[in-house]
């Protein structure tokens, strides 16, 4: 272990600090301009006080992990969030040899995060100067993840060497931008484990090109957006949307919108949103109406709020899947949110309300026609009333987002997820039934 400790520490050298925490450090993303509520805490100083109370609470994970060991060879699912593991779920289930790691997992040889942040602790010094020599944007970011860029440095010490003691056949991994994602799999790479990235949702503008091994895909969306932000070696494979399998047989035949879904998230202004609901409710009275705020909103309280004032349930997202929520609607409304696919996907007819007034478009949900647009409560009521007697069919329309609409595969997207993800690790390539996708500036395949 000794060795591995050191070849490790003379790799910190060529960690890109900036390049790991792309998430919150690139200007081109801008998630820093998201409402000020929904951003981490700002301030160098508590960025520093959070660093050392991650670091107490991550002490009890060092005994109480009372789940099956992760074994020598097996196949690691990686996540650190509730988003993330519900997007590979399904596939761990149709995996054999198959564990979880990370968020939630209790496996005795889990990541050590305890040592990861008692690392990290000896680098003070250095991440501080890397923040007095900042400039701009960057500099920016310190006060919102200067515990990130702190930890990076025992995360990917300790990583090197978890890996290296279980020796897993593949690291699968759903996010592409977190500090956490990004991390282990630089870690993989030094130490040849195959990296493979499931997609946990749509693809915006700005993201840096693909660094894994394999990249499982939705759809065509998704794989010519990714063409387009540069060269990559990562082979890339349309399997479709795996955490919609289980509810094919659900998808929505009803012929009126009788029952509407509203979701926010933290880029929606709470005024403007209780605009909308005002204008709802003054046009349809008695129409039922399901709140359901992103369960990483932190105005959690003023949703409730809103909610009883205008006679609306309360979904919460913490606790209803995205799915379960959509099948106790006909149509949804909501700004920038994968939510708006998941609804076509179900037959849900999928409303894009401009709440900030900003044309985002960030999935190109409203220039691919996926969506009916809205950005004043009047012109939502329009389209609402125009669906109350003849409910739109939507589903064809999701095909460009998820490959496996309609084909023989629909609600199939875990089995070719898993199978592949054991082909390719297995190093057996033959890839029968597979054919490459031509004109493309990046290797990618589909179902032949």
């Amino acid at each position: 272990m000794f060795s591995k400790f050191y070849e490790a520490i003379k790799d910190l050298a060529t960690l890109d600090v900036f390049d790991l925490t792309f998430e919150f450090s690139d200007e081109t993303l801008n998630v820093l301009s998201l409402e000020p509520s929904n951003l981490p805490r700002k301030g160098v100083a508590k960025r520093i006080g959070l660093f050392f109370y991650h670091w107490l609470r991550s002490t009890p994970g060092l005994w109480q992990r009372k789940g099956p060991r992760i074994p020598s060879k097996s196949f690691v699912f990686f996540v650190m969030s509730k988003n993330e593991k519900d997007s590979l779920t399904n596939v761990l289930a149709k995996s054999p040899n198959a564990y979880w790691a990370g968020y939630g997992s209790t496996a005795p040889n889990n990541l050590p995060f305890f040592f990861a942040y008692a690392f990290s602790s000896i680098f003070f010094p250095l991440v501080m100067a890397k923040f007095l020599n900042s400039r701009g944007y960057k500099r920016k970011s310190f006060s919102y993840i200067f515990d990130h860029y702190w930890l990076i440095y025992g995360l990917y010490v300790i990583s090197r060497i978890w890996l290296n003691r279980i020796e897993p056949k593949a690291l699968v991994l759903s996010n592409d931008i977190s500090i956490f994602s990004r991390v282990l799999q630089k870690a993989a790479r030094e130490e040849s484990v195959p990296t493979f990235y499931l997609q946990h949702a749509s693809v915006p503008e700005n993201l840096p090109p693909l660094a894994f091994d394999y990249a499982l895909l939705e759809g065509y969306d998704a794989l010519q957006t990714h063409a387009r932000f540069g060269q990559t070696q990562t082979k890339i494979f349309l399997v479709g949307m795996p955490k919609h399998d289980a509810h094919l047989d659900q998808i929505n035949g009803r012929a009126n919108v009788s029952r509407v879904g509203l979701c926010t998230n933290g880029f929606d202004p709470i005024d403007r949103a209780e605009e909308l609901f005002r204008g709802i409710r003054q046009e349809f009275p008695a129409l039922p109406l399901i709140l359901r705020p992103h369960n990483a909103d932190l105005r959690i309280k003023a949703w409730k709020e809103l909610s009883e004032r205008y006679s609306m349930d309360f979904s919460d997202s913490s606790a209803e899947s995205s799915f379960d929520f959509l099948g106790r609607v006909d149509a949804i409304v909501a700004g920038e949110s994968n939510i708006l696919l998941e609804a076509a996907l179900m037959n849900v007819v999928p409303l894009y309300y401009d709440f900030g007034q900003a044309g985002l478009d960030w999935y190109r949900f409203r220039r691919n026609g996926l969506v009916d647009y809205a950005s004043q409560p009047a012109e939502l009521c329009r389209i609402l009333k125009d669906n109350s007697q003849n409910k739109s069919s939507v589903r064809m329309k999701a095909k460009q987002y998820c490959v496996t609409v309609g084909t023989s595969y629909d609600g199939r997207a875990s089995e070719l997820a898993s199978a592949l993800i054991q082909e390719l690790a297995s190093n057996q390539t033959c890839l029968e039934g597979w054919k490459r996708i031509p004109n493309l500036s990046v290797e990618a395949y589909e179902r032949s």
